[in-house]
């Protein structure tokens, strides 16, 4: 009987194993490694998204993109960074939730900096929203 619970037991952990391994190699994407579709300065994307270039944002849903605009803000939330772009509308925004390896960067940058993120694009409701973003580079001359 005891070995028929360790049995149970060792199964049920590879399994665990098994699929905290999978979850880890597909479970997240790094951006880095996919190529771009297009790029777009913030003000271009907001500005088809309420445009009748709107359906053409659908060819860029789950494709990685780069968007380049100036930083409104930047807020972390359990060890999640998101910065704000600025994309000259005032109630919007494109939302940019990084990758947890970029976080070292973030001390580097300030509001207004003008950065170039790459990001997984995943739809605008009144905002655009990216996922796994990285940053591509950064002016602080705009």
């Amino acid at each position: 009987m005891y070995k028929n619970i360790v049995f149970k037991v060792s199964v049920v952990v590879v399994i665990l194993i098994l699929v905290g391994f999978v979850f880890a190699m597909f479970g997240k994407k790094d951006t880095s490694r996919i190529k771009t579709k297009t790029k777009l300065s913030s003000s271009e994307l907001l500005q088809k998204t309420t445009n009748s270039d709107s359906l053409l944002l659908n060819d860029y849903i789950e494709k990685a993109i780069e968007v380049t605009g100036p930083i409104k803000d930047i807020t972390i939330k359990d060890n999640k960074v998101t910065i704000l772009l600025h994309g000259g509308h005032e109630s919007r925004l494109v939302i940019c939730e990084m990758q947890t390896n970029q976080n070292k960067y973030m001390d580097q940058l300030s509001k207004g900096e003008v950065v170039n993120i790459k990001g997984v694009f995943k739809g605008v409701l009144l905002d655009a929203i990216l996922l796994n973003c990285i940053i591509i580079e950064k002016n602080r001359n705009g």
